[in-house]
């Protein structure tokens, strides 16, 4: 999908349209559409090029570069945030087109339903510093809104929702935007067996392209594809089967809410 991340640097970092980039970058309009839909492959010099026009400082030009030069070798892409670009750009340009998406959170809310707020706080706790996490946190944004459209269920355990991250008040207005996002919203109780997948992880699933799962971590983050993404397939099933109904999830973070 590095077509995807390509793209979203053009329309975040530059004003231009996909004809005028193409024309810099010599290239036929039709051929640089292919590479953003992720349906043509691109030359490590092409991306090179598209990069210069783009504005993107040399050493993160460079790790995007080596991307492409070893796109295909392995099955999971591990790619850091690009600060020089824009924050969390690998994660937001791998949502462009997605279908559907589905979401493990065992510990905390997931990054594309957090409040401001909670965000912050939970960046904080980590130690990432106040500047670079209010960049992370309009970057994380810009995420949001893309998703938005996205066919999107989370499974969330309840222990995910005993951290109050920014205090009381922030992880009630946390609460609060899980009940009221648009996400179909289910609930994994204390107690439940579940298989052996831990840590959190988001499986996306585009019309044409095999699906990815994504894992994000503190400082990088990383993209499993095929056959990789199986095991996620198989919890995704498992979680659809043990968690709340989306009804009783509703009741039990309504509850939860009114005990804060």
């Amino acid at each position: 999908m590095i077509g995807a991340q390509l793209r979203f640097i053009r329309l975040n970092r530059t004003t231009l349209l996909l004809d005028a980039a193409a024309k810099a970058a010599q290239l036929s309009e039709a051929t640089l559409s292919r590479v953003e839909n992720g349906k043509r492959h691109i030359t490590v010099e092409d991306a090179a090029t598209l990069l210069t026009i783009y504005g993107v400082p040399a050493a993160d030009r460079t790790e995007l570069v080596n991307a492409v030069r070893d796109c295909g070798r392995t099955a999971g892409q591990w790619l850091r945030p690009l600060p020089g670009v824009l924050p969390d750009t690998s994660a937001a340009s791998q949502e462009v087109g997605v279908r559907d998406l589905t979401s493990w959170a065992p510990t905390t809310v997931p990054a594309l339903l957090h409040t401001p707020a909670y965000a912050i706080a939970s960046m904080a706790a980590a130690g990432i510093p106040a500047a670079e996490a209010e960049r992370r946190w309009s970057a994380r944004a810009r995420r949001q809104e893309q998703a938005h459209t996205a066919d999107h269920t989370l499974y969330i355990h309840e222990f995910a929702l005993r951290t109050p991250f920014g205090g009381p008040a922030a992880l009630k207005e946390q609460i609060l935007r899980l009940t009221d996002s648009g996400v179909r919203v289910r609930l994994v109780r204390a107690g439940t067996v579940l298989s052996t997948l831990s840590h959190g992880w988001t499986l996306m699933r585009f019309p044409q392209d095999p699906a990815i799962v994504h894992i994000e971590l503190q400082d990088s983050s990383v993209y499993l594809h095929a056959p990789e993404t199986s095991p996620y397939e198989r919890q995704a099933t498992h979680l659809h089967q043990a968690a709340c109904s989306t009804a009783e999830t509703q009741h039990r973070l309504s509850r939860f809410v009114a005990s804060l």
